[in-house]
Protein backbone atom coordinates (compact mmCIF):
# COMPACT_ATOMS: atom_id res chain seq x y z
CA UNK A 1 0.00 0.00 0.00
CA UNK A 2 1.50 3.33 -0.83
CA UNK A 3 1.12 6.48 1.81
CA UNK A 4 2.18 9.72 1.42
CA UNK A 5 4.12 11.59 4.56
CA UNK A 6 3.67 14.95 2.80
CA UNK A 7 2.74 16.22 -0.50
CA UNK A 8 6.62 16.22 -1.71
CA UNK A 9 7.13 12.29 -0.58
CA UNK A 10 5.47 8.70 -0.48
CA UNK A 11 6.20 5.23 1.35
CA UNK A 12 5.72 2.02 -0.97
CA UNK A 13 6.71 -1.71 0.25
CA UNK A 14 9.81 -3.44 -1.58
CA UNK A 15 8.07 -6.40 -3.85
CA UNK A 16 10.69 -8.54 -2.76
CA UNK A 17 11.47 -7.67 1.26
CA UNK A 18 8.41 -5.62 2.12
CA UNK A 19 10.77 -3.11 3.61
CA UNK A 20 9.18 0.62 3.31
CA UNK A 21 10.81 2.69 0.98
CA UNK A 22 10.64 6.49 0.98
CA UNK A 23 10.69 8.33 -2.70
CA UNK A 24 9.91 11.44 -4.09
CA UNK A 25 6.89 12.06 -5.81
CA UNK A 26 9.18 13.68 -9.03
CA UNK A 27 10.83 10.25 -9.41
CA UNK A 28 7.19 8.34 -8.95
CA UNK A 29 7.63 6.71 -12.30
CA UNK A 30 11.47 5.91 -12.12
CA UNK A 31 12.72 2.42 -11.48
CA UNK A 32 14.64 2.78 -8.03
CA UNK A 33 16.43 0.10 -5.55
CA UNK A 34 15.72 -1.14 -1.65
CA UNK A 35 17.17 0.80 0.67
CA UNK A 36 17.71 -2.92 2.43
CA UNK A 37 17.91 -5.62 -0.11
CA UNK A 38 18.93 -3.69 -3.19
CA UNK A 39 16.10 -5.03 -5.38
CA UNK A 40 15.33 -2.92 -8.30
CA UNK A 41 11.44 -2.41 -8.61
CA UNK A 42 9.02 0.22 -9.92
CA UNK A 43 7.42 2.14 -7.09
CA UNK A 44 4.10 2.80 -8.69
CA UNK A 45 2.13 -0.27 -10.32
CA UNK A 46 -1.41 0.38 -8.39
CA UNK A 47 -3.60 3.57 -8.35
CA UNK A 48 -2.91 5.58 -5.84
CA UNK A 49 -5.47 7.10 -3.76
CA UNK A 50 -4.70 11.36 -3.82
CA UNK A 51 -5.80 13.96 -2.40
CA UNK A 52 -5.82 17.85 -3.94
CA UNK A 53 -2.47 18.78 -3.13
CA UNK A 54 -1.10 15.63 -3.88
CA UNK A 55 -2.74 14.78 -7.36
CA UNK A 56 -1.30 18.61 -8.57
CA UNK A 57 2.02 17.26 -6.92
CA UNK A 58 1.88 14.54 -9.09
CA UNK A 59 0.36 15.97 -12.31
CA UNK A 60 3.34 19.21 -12.19
CA UNK A 61 6.11 16.75 -11.80
CA UNK A 62 5.37 13.56 -12.83
CA UNK A 63 7.82 12.76 -16.47
CA UNK A 64 5.09 10.51 -17.72
CA UNK A 65 1.45 10.87 -18.54
CA UNK A 66 -1.07 10.44 -15.46
CA UNK A 67 -4.42 9.09 -15.58
CA UNK A 68 -6.63 10.16 -12.76
CA UNK A 69 -9.85 8.56 -12.22
CA UNK A 70 -12.47 10.61 -10.34
CA UNK A 71 -14.80 8.15 -9.02
CA UNK A 72 -17.19 7.58 -5.40
CA UNK A 73 -17.12 4.47 -3.80
CA UNK A 74 -20.37 3.95 -3.07
CA UNK A 75 -21.53 3.93 -6.90
CA UNK A 76 -21.95 0.56 -8.43
CA UNK A 77 -20.23 1.94 -11.84
CA UNK A 78 -17.00 3.04 -9.79
CA UNK A 79 -16.98 -0.39 -8.22
CA UNK A 80 -17.23 -2.19 -11.41
CA UNK A 81 -14.30 -0.81 -13.22
CA UNK A 82 -11.93 -0.21 -10.05
CA UNK A 83 -10.26 -3.91 -10.66
CA UNK A 84 -9.52 -2.62 -14.12
CA UNK A 85 -8.06 0.26 -12.94
CA UNK A 86 -5.43 -1.64 -10.93
CA UNK A 87 -5.01 -4.03 -13.91
CA UNK A 88 -4.23 -0.73 -16.00
CA UNK A 89 -1.83 0.73 -12.89
CA UNK A 90 -0.01 -2.87 -13.46
CA UNK A 91 0.29 -3.16 -17.15
CA UNK A 92 1.87 0.24 -17.81
CA UNK A 93 3.97 0.68 -14.60
CA UNK A 94 6.79 2.92 -15.54
CA UNK A 95 5.26 4.44 -18.36
CA UNK A 96 2.20 6.04 -17.01
CA UNK A 97 0.55 6.84 -13.18
CA UNK A 98 -2.63 6.21 -12.47
CA UNK A 99 -4.43 8.20 -9.67
CA UNK A 100 -8.18 7.84 -8.08
CA UNK A 101 -9.85 10.60 -6.53
CA UNK A 102 -12.98 10.22 -4.30
CA UNK A 103 -14.79 12.98 -4.95
CA UNK A 104 -17.55 12.04 -1.95
CA UNK A 105 -14.57 12.98 0.03
CA UNK A 106 -13.09 15.09 -2.33
CA UNK A 107 -15.76 17.34 -3.89
CA UNK A 108 -13.76 20.34 -5.39
CA UNK A 109 -11.98 18.70 -7.62
CA UNK A 110 -15.46 17.93 -9.54
CA UNK A 111 -15.59 21.55 -10.32
CA UNK A 112 -12.23 22.64 -12.53
CA UNK A 113 -12.88 19.13 -14.67
CA UNK A 114 -16.40 19.73 -14.57
CA UNK A 115 -17.77 16.45 -13.83
CA UNK A 116 -21.07 15.56 -14.54
CA UNK A 117 -20.85 11.59 -14.61
CA UNK A 118 -18.81 8.88 -12.45
CA UNK A 119 -16.24 7.57 -13.03
CA UNK A 120 -14.63 10.60 -15.16
CA UNK A 121 -11.78 9.61 -16.60
CA UNK A 122 -8.90 12.27 -17.68
CA UNK A 123 -5.34 11.60 -19.12
CA UNK A 124 -2.87 14.27 -18.31
CA UNK A 125 0.77 15.28 -19.61
CA UNK A 126 2.42 18.38 -18.31
CA UNK A 127 -0.87 19.29 -17.00
CA UNK A 128 -2.27 19.70 -20.35
CA UNK A 129 -5.90 17.40 -20.97
CA UNK A 130 -5.32 14.93 -23.76
CA UNK A 131 -8.59 12.85 -23.02
CA UNK A 132 -11.23 12.84 -21.00
CA UNK A 133 -14.11 10.72 -20.97
CA UNK A 134 -17.42 10.25 -18.52
CA UNK A 135 -19.31 6.53 -17.56
CA UNK A 136 -17.92 3.26 -16.60
CA UNK A 137 -15.61 1.66 -19.33
CA UNK A 138 -13.65 -1.81 -19.49
CA UNK A 139 -9.85 -2.28 -19.57
CA UNK A 140 -9.77 -2.91 -23.46
CA UNK A 141 -11.36 0.99 -23.55
CA UNK A 142 -8.64 2.51 -21.61
CA UNK A 143 -5.63 0.60 -23.05
CA UNK A 144 -7.01 1.63 -26.66
CA UNK A 145 -6.83 5.51 -25.11
CA UNK A 146 -3.31 4.99 -24.10
CA UNK A 147 -2.23 3.55 -27.40
CA UNK A 148 -4.02 6.58 -29.06
CA UNK A 149 -2.91 9.30 -26.98
CA UNK A 150 0.75 7.95 -25.11
CA UNK A 151 3.34 7.70 -27.41
CA UNK A 152 5.56 6.63 -24.04
CA UNK A 153 2.49 3.77 -23.71
CA UNK A 154 2.78 1.60 -26.69
CA UNK A 155 6.48 0.33 -25.73
CA UNK A 156 6.90 -2.79 -24.04
CA UNK A 157 7.73 -3.39 -20.59
CA UNK A 158 11.67 -4.08 -21.98
CA UNK A 159 12.09 -1.23 -23.15
CA UNK A 160 10.58 1.04 -20.53
CA UNK A 161 12.73 -0.19 -17.64
CA UNK A 162 9.65 -1.30 -16.03
CA UNK A 163 9.77 -3.50 -12.65
CA UNK A 164 7.96 -5.98 -14.61
CA UNK A 165 11.00 -6.72 -16.94
CA UNK A 166 13.75 -6.63 -13.97
CA UNK A 167 11.72 -9.01 -12.17
CA UNK A 168 11.51 -11.45 -14.97
CA UNK A 169 15.47 -10.68 -16.04
CA UNK A 170 16.21 -11.76 -11.86
CA UNK A 171 13.89 -14.99 -11.84
CA UNK A 172 15.67 -16.16 -14.67
CA UNK A 173 18.90 -15.77 -13.58
CA UNK A 174 18.33 -17.48 -10.49
CA UNK A 175 16.76 -20.26 -12.86
CA UNK A 176 20.49 -20.45 -14.61
CA UNK A 177 22.19 -20.11 -10.97
CA UNK A 178 20.75 -23.32 -9.76
CA UNK A 179 19.43 -25.54 -13.31
CA UNK A 180 21.54 -28.97 -13.31
CA UNK A 181 24.57 -28.64 -15.80
CA UNK A 182 24.82 -30.69 -18.92
CA UNK A 183 27.76 -32.97 -19.35
CA UNK A 184 28.66 -33.65 -22.64
CA UNK A 185 31.07 -36.10 -24.43
CA UNK A 186 34.05 -37.64 -22.79
CA UNK A 187 33.42 -35.18 -19.77
CA UNK A 188 30.49 -37.05 -19.15
CA UNK A 189 32.04 -40.45 -18.79
CA UNK A 190 34.52 -38.49 -16.17
CA UNK A 191 31.62 -36.97 -14.16
CA UNK A 192 30.12 -40.05 -14.05
CA UNK A 193 32.88 -41.85 -12.84
CA UNK A 194 34.15 -39.09 -10.68
CA UNK A 195 30.39 -39.08 -9.09
CA UNK A 196 30.84 -42.75 -7.96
Amino acid sequence: MITYANASTFTAPCTSCGTENNFLISNISTVARCRVCGFRMCPVNEPIDADPPCFERIVRSANVPVMAVLLDDGLGPCRNCEPDIYEIARQFAGRLIVTKIDVGVYAELTIPYRVETLPHFLILENGKRLLEHSGGVQRTDMETWLHAVCPQCTTTAKESGSGTQVATGLFKYVLRLFAPRRVSGKNRRDAVVNAA
